[in-house]
């Protein structure tokens, strides 16, 4: 009976030579925790994006705004999109002696009578630098999007144009020890070293700590680096009585 029950055992293994043990229990669950992150990370990001836009709802105050400039003419196009983008209310335009009366419905959020007239008529130029050198522009921008980095933070991730992204970078590897600057309306966001390449998902970060202040600066980066730039200085100012 035992040599019966041995040869039996042979057939199965002559069988089946390369059978493999099953993972173990501990292996699997290792291997979750990557698709996890993922559908975590994208459901964040959704969130994210949902939670701008009911902020920047427009059902708070209503305000006109004086805005007068040399190329208020031609900046009054870019004024209109940001603010379409921003999410304010009923938008409306008249044409006065000294420039131009913009009358809109603000978004219910901190701050909006100062924070919204200024992203609306600031430059919005943005340029990475090294020294004099002018590296990449917003001519060089086809996309700005808000994202999330690895720890949750909200971000803005911009796409240049590939031959941009070719001559950028040759420039990197030529001065691997050198730092470059990010610049926003001649204000320095960040320094960057220039050993870090200039990848698909270029990161531009906002260096506030705090949650909320780092989601407004994120979402006002994707505004005016998804819309032209104002050549001018364009001044404003809150009108009480606009009659």
């Amino acid at each position: 009976m035992e040599e019966q029950t041995e040869d039996i055992e042979t057939q199965k293994d002559q069988k089946f030579p390369n059978k493999i043990d099953a993972r173990p229990v501990a292996l699997n669950r290792l291997m979750v925790v990557p698709i996890v992150m993922a559908l975590f990370l994208a459901g964040a990001t959704g969130l994210l994006v949902l939670k701008m836009t009911e902020d920047r709802m427009a059902d708070g105050s209503r305000i006109t705004l004086q805005l007068a400039g040399e190329c208020l003419g031609e900046a009054r196009s870019t004024i209109e999109q940001r603010a379409e983008a921003v999410g304010v209310g009923d938008p409306v335009f008249v044409n006065n002696e000294k420039g131009v009366l913009f009358t809109l419905t603000l978004p219910a959020i901190p701050n909006a009578e100062k924070d919204i007239p200024k992203l609306l008529t600031r430059k919005g130029i943005w340029t990475m630098r090294d020294g004099d050198t002018v590296l990449l522009s917003n001519e060089n921008v086809s996309k700005a999007k808000l994202s999330l980095d690895e720890s949750g933070m909200p971000e803005t991730l911009l796409t240049f144009d590939p031959a941009s992204v070719q001559e950028v970078q040759k420039y990197l590897e030529g001065h691997p020890s050198g730092t470059s600057q990010l610049f926003l309306d001649d204000e320095k966001i960040i320094d960057r070293p220039n050993s870090i390449p200039v990848s698909d998902d270029f990161r531009l970060v906002s260096t506030n700590t705090e949650p909320a202040l780092r989601m407004k600066e994120s979402a006002d980066f994707v505004i005016l680096l998804s819309n032209p730039v104002i050549e001018c200085d364009i001044d404003w100012q809150i009108v009480k009585d606009p009659s």
